[in-house]
């Protein structure tokens, strides 16, 4: 802003750079007293005297100023007004970032890259394959037991005189309280057994057993009872041992000197096994050696 006085005329120079220079423009020609030039052309006014130029230019002094301070009362809510445009804004576009990381073949991060990709993968299958399926309602499975002939026998042998006809029994047990229970009636056999692995996996498959019972001239052995024990053990999933027994029996009407047989042990199974673990239900002697 420019100022110039003399004493005929007084021009005066408004830049009017804001909303309210035609305000200012407007109030000057009301004044009629200056030329005003500005933005919007020249306006012609009559020279008032002295006294009254020094008291426009007053007015117009403090117009000046109430302008300056409207421009900064609107630069403020202008900043204010960016502020909310600034807190509304959106996403128009965006991309992910990508980082590559690289090392030599001979280095850790290789070794430790093959051992993620191996855990990946082979854990899984070792999980499947020891849980035997991810979701098994009925299974059945195959084993074949390990069997242990216990040398523990029973014996009876069912006899007649055959001179007085007189019926007796002779007996003889692995088990001592059978012996003395059976004392008066006791007959010391030879026994011979083996076990047989046909296959060669470490398992018995067949038990070859030998018994010789001395008997008198006079007694004639009709009916014979031989008990043989077995321990069982089933290991493929659970641990389950039990006792099994053989059970000999042959009879003739007519005296007899030797009797042979061959027998297949099975096992009849009623109730479902463990399929973990140590399961000890069947694990019971059959015989009560304490009685």
């Amino acid at each position: 802003m420019y100022y110039h006085y003399d004493y005929e005329f007084i021009h005066v120079y408004i830049a009017l750079c804001s909303v309210g220079g035609l305000e200012t423009a407007k109030i000057l020609m009301a004044l009629n007293s200056v030329n005003v030039v500005s933005g919007f052309g020249t306006i012609p006014m009559s020279l008032p005297s002295k006294e009254q130029h020094n008291c426009y230019l007053k007015i117009i002094i403090i117009i000046i100023h109430l302008q300056l301070s409207n421009l900064e009362a609107c630069s403020r809510v202008a900043k204010r007004s960016d502020s909310c445009l600034k807190m509304a804004l959106y996403d128009v576009y965006y991309h992910p970032e990508f980082r590559r990381y690289r090392a030599s073949v001979c280095s850790k991060a290789t070794l430790f890259i093959i051992f993620i990709y191996l855990f990946t993968f082979i854990m899984p299958i070792l999980i499947i394959y020891r849980s035997n399926g991810l979701w098994i309602t009925t299974w059945t499975t195959s084993e074949q037991p390990e069997v242990k002939f216990k040398h523990q026998i029973i014996s009876l042998f069912d006899t007649k005189d055959s001179q007085t006809g007189h019926v007796s029994f002779l007996a003889w047990s692995t088990y001592p309280q059978f012996n003395v229970i059976h004392q008066g009636n006791l007959r010391i056999p030879l026994i011979k057994s083996r076990e047989l692995d046909e296959n060669g996996d470490g398992k018995s498959d067949a038990l070859m057993f030998d018994m010789e019972v001395p008997v008198l001239s006079t007694e004639d052995v009709h009916r014979i009872h031989i008990l043989l024990f077995f321990e069982f053990k089933l290991k493929k999933l659970a641990l389950v041992t039990f006792e099994a027994m053989a059970v000999i029996s042959a009879e003739s009407f007519l005296p007899g000197a030797a009797a042979s047989t061959i027998g297949e042990l099975r096992i009849k199974q009623r109730n479902a096994l463990a399929h973990k673990g140590v399961d000890t239900t069947w694990n019971n002697p059959l015989v009560n050696e304490g009685h």
